[in-house]
């Protein structure tokens, strides 16, 4: 399954996959300012917060990939393969093609 792993069973019982990017903080921090993209977190948040070219603020979670828009309901966590991934495919694409995001983030 291309490095999904069994996590766990939601309370209707489905199962739950995780895909981990082996990557660290550390290399997160350094490949963000190595890109001069913006970006800030804090030590021990398993969250970077990094700044598109138009200022609009995406959270990425470095653990798994996954990342969302910054705005008050973050329901929706699209999927990226890594930091590098998600710099090239999706910070700074034009936000308003939602469905583009979508079809690219479940494949």
């Amino acid at each position: 399954m291309s490095g999904y792993k069994y996590a766990k069973r939601t309370k209707k019982g489905e199962a739950v996959f995780r895909r981990d990017t082996n990557e660290s903080l550390e290399f997160i921090i350094d490949y963000l300012k190595t890109n001069n993209i913006d970006h800030t977190y804090k030590k021990f948040d398993p969250m970077v917060v990094v700044t598109n070219k138009k200022n609009k603020d995406y959270m990425y979670y470095w653990t798994t990939g996954r990342w969302s828009p910054r705005h008050r309901s973050n329901r929706i966590h699209y999927r990226s393969n890594g930091i590098k991934n998600f710099v090239d495919k999706y910070l700074n694409r034009c936000y308003g093609d939602r469905e583009e995001l979508k079809d690219e983030a479940s494949s």
